[in-house]
């Protein structure tokens, strides 16, 4: 069981860490309150049961399919907004701090390449600062969530998948201009070649006050 500071190299300790990066200061805080009861000779409230998901859990995964470019989706007008990469669901201009901003991209499988993206982020959101653009916060951060999902599956053998990414906006976050940004591996569905695409991005918007009223 890693503390909170090993959890973040995302070493290979941090896998056994099955609660994520503050199991170690849980356990510590359940230990504590036992310690006190045994003590004093009474009895502790029972907390929340763990769910049993061992019926849930796939023990093999086939091979991802390979990835094709949304080329027959009539939403996007032509082959050019198609590409893997490309942002399909645009960002609002403008959300407030504490609110919920979401984006969605064609995307490539997650598991083509899990182990050269186990250093790297599948998304990114960035903040305008100058002329220059600073990643703020990426996929490991608990206020962002990354959801992948297969559209559909093409006569080619390969299939189309969606990327949303949702950021879930601090009620301190600084005011400013933002984006963000995606990016992974495809597996062409006919040779079978694993490559990286570079990250793309969402157009702008603005993160404005929380009390911010619209004129």
């Amino acid at each position: 069981m890693k503390s909170y500071t090993f959890f973040q190299t995302q070493r290979y300790e941090a896998a056994s860490t099955v609660f994520g990066r503050n199991t170690l200061k849980a356990y510590q805080q359940q230990y504590t309150i036992l310690a006190e009861h045994l003590l004093a000779g009474t009895q502790p409230v029972q907390g929340p049961r763990i769910p049993n998901l061992l019926g849930d859990v796939g023990y093999t995964l086939s091979d991802p399919e390979g990835d094709e470019d949304d080329i027959a989706n009539p939403l996007l007008p032509t082959p050019s907004d198609r590409y893997i990469g490309n942002c399909t669901m645009q960002p609002d201009s403008m959300y407030r701090q504490g609110g919920v901003a979401m984006v969605t991209f064609v995307a490539g499988n997650p598991r083509n390449d899990a182990f050269r993206m186990r250093d790297d982020t599948f998304l990114t959101v960035e903040r305008q600062n100058g002329g220059d653009w600073e990643v703020v916060y990426n996929d490991a951060d608990w206020c962002t969530r990354f959801y992948w999902d297969r559209v559909r599956t093409t006569r080619g053998g390969g299939s189309v998948s969606e990327a949303t990414i949702h950021w879930d906006i601090p009620v301190d976050e600084q005011l400013g201009t933002y984006r963000f940004g995606h990016h992974g591996y495809r597996k062409d569905p006919v040779k079978g070649d694993v490559v990286c695409y570079e990250m793309q991005y969402s157009s702008e918007f603005e993160v404005v006050s929380v009390d911010y009223q619209d004129r």
